[in-house]
């Protein structure tokens, strides 16, 4: 397998998305209910 996809893999993996993404932000840290499953 090539080193490059392996690097990116393993990067999908971590949890170091969290210092690149300000989820305080987001709808659901916010509180805001997701939208209903069906249409009513």
């Amino acid at each position: 397998m090539d080193e490059e996809l392996i690097k990116y893999y393993r990067s999908f993996l971590k949890d170091s998305i969290r210092k690149v993404i300000d989820f305080s932000r987001t709808d659901q840290y916010r509180g805001i209910a997701p939208p209903p499953i069906e249409k009513p």
